[in-house]
């Protein structure tokens, strides 16, 4: 049985990230809004297969963010 999950992050919690790489055992279906809100010092990310919802603001202000790589299957960004 997959395991699947949409990214949300706390507002209590305090995340320094430069790079994601969301690994394939866990299937992940949406990145929720503001998930990523505020994590200034992430440069890249890589999004895996399954993901088919980006909500709006899921990367606010991660002035450093320069690559994202999406899977064929993301339908809804915003």
């Amino acid at each position: 049985t997959a395991f699947s999950a949409s990214i949300r992050r706390s507002r209590a919690v305090s995340i320094t990230l430069k790079s994601i790489h969301l690994l394939y055992r866990f299937q992940v279906l949406a990145i929720d809004c503001h998930a990523f809100n505020g994590c200034s010092s992430l440069a890249s990310i890589s999004i895996p297969a399954g993901v088919t919802t980006i909500e709006g603001a899921a990367f606010a202000e991660c002035a450093l963010l320069a690559a994202i790589t999406l899977p064929e299957g993301v339908t809804t960004i915003g």
